[in-house]
């Protein structure tokens, strides 16, 4: 495995835990896995570790935030990387991400392309256009080179083959996953109760779980309570992340008067997020584009009702009045009403246990047999070229 950023080096976002998971569940099927990533700290230098029977080595430099600065440090992680790969055995190269590859190429191992990057594409315009300048020649060219490309969804096969120009028949889909009875043992255990953190019994809670980034949408969902509390006097809402939004969107609840509707919690362990699901009626999901948010299977794994914006792979988890609400982006009147309609249509256990049934097919028991299937396929055409 090779990407820029893994947990629980950096951070528990979507991609980073996706390839943990990913890494984790693949060595309990007896494959033998190194997680090749960036170092965390500013001037650190390489080293490696294990976790759960998974090899992890991490490679200099540190890669900021900022636009510059990543990047300029992206390639030169990504030459280093492609260093280490020429001197180590492997049999397979699944890589989370663009330049590594390109530097890769001459070594003619299978490669496997997942393009969670693909986000930059779909930004804002200006924003779009400063990662087409700096990202998609090396991006497009490893796309077209890789010898298999995993796609989150039948919307995202058509965003790859629509944007890169990449032949169709060698996409497979290879989506998100959860752990079902990781988190089913979080919650039964439920260490956390809604009195200790200020909820009344009869509270109707939502609960938010994002980066606080401007494409995940969470203002549109704090604009949104204010309609919602025209009806439902009981509801709150809980906030789970952080990120350069989280000074604008407090400052945007205290605004609205919402700080006593509005729970803000930064950095909570895996375990204690999923008991936080626990306490919560309905899951909400604001995001303007991504791929299949992480957040929404593990809301479900959690029995609960989910609204999330009428997009890309969201379509695929969320049935509309099966099991939530598709709503359009940006539209906090569009948020409003679904939760409104969810909570007075007396449908919120019968869409919850939806949710758990959706949701069994994305245990990560299923997700990993199906990479292994692929992996298998790309070294049985090696051979048969060999």
């Amino acid at each position: 495995m090779l990407s820029r950023a893994v947990a629980p080096y950096h951070g528990y976002g979507g991609m980073e835990k996706y390839i943990a998971l990913l890494s984790r569940c693949l060595v309990e099927r007896g494959l033998e896995v190194e997680v090749i990533t960036s170092v965390e700290k500013e001037g650190e230098g390489g080293f490696t570790a294990e976790h759960h029977g998974v090899r992890y080595t991490l490679l200099p430099p540190y890669i900021p935030k900022n636009w510059l600065g990543f990047w300029y440090r992206y390639h030169l992680f990504s030459r280093n990387a492609a260093r280490y790969l020429k001197i180590i055995h492997f049999d397979v190269l699944h890589s989370f991400g663009f330049p590594a590859l390109f530097y890769t190429l001459d070594k003619r191992k299978p490669l496997i392309v997942q393009p969670f990057g693909i986000e930059s594409f779909k930004a804002p315009l200006l924003e779009r256009m400063i990662n087409y300048a700096m990202w998609f020649p090396q991006s497009r060219y490893t796309m077209r080179e890789a010898d298999a490309i995993a796609a989150e969804g039948g919307a995202q096969v058509t965003e790859i083959t629509r944007i890169y120009g990449v032949n169709g028949e060698k996409i497979f889909l290879l989506p998100d996953g959860v752990d079902l009875s990781w988190i089913k043992r979080h919650i039964e255990e439920g260490k956390v109760k809604r009195e200790d953190i200020g909820l009344n019994p009869d509270d109707f809670v939502l609960i938010n779980v994002n980066r606080l980034e401007e494409n995940k949408g969470v203002n549109y969902l704090v604009d949104a309570l204010p309609l919602i509390r025209q009806r439902l006097k009981n509801v709150k809402l809980i906030i789970v992340g952080t990120g350069s939004k989280e000074s604008d969107l407090m400052k945007r609840v205290r605004g609205l008067k919402l700080h006593d509707v509005v729970l803000h919690f930064k950095n909570l362990d895996e375990g204690t997020l999923f008991n936080y699901f626990g306490l919560a009626d309905l899951s909400i999901t604001p995001t303007l584009f991504e791929g299949l948010p992480l957040v929404i299977l593990e809301a479900m794994a959690c029995g609960l009702p989910v609204v999330a914006t009428d997009i890309s792979e969201n379509r695929q988890v969320v049935k509309d009045g099966v099991n939530g609400y598709l709503v359009p982006p940006a539209d906090p009147q569009a948020i409003a009403q679904a939760v409104i309609k969810a909570y007075q249509g007396g449908r919120i256990e019968e869409m919850g246990r939806a949710s758990a049934r959706i949701v069994e097919a994305y245990d990560w028991k299923i997700i990993a047999q199906m990479a292994i299937e692929e992996y298998e396929k790309l070294l049985a055409l090696e051979e048969s070229r060999c």
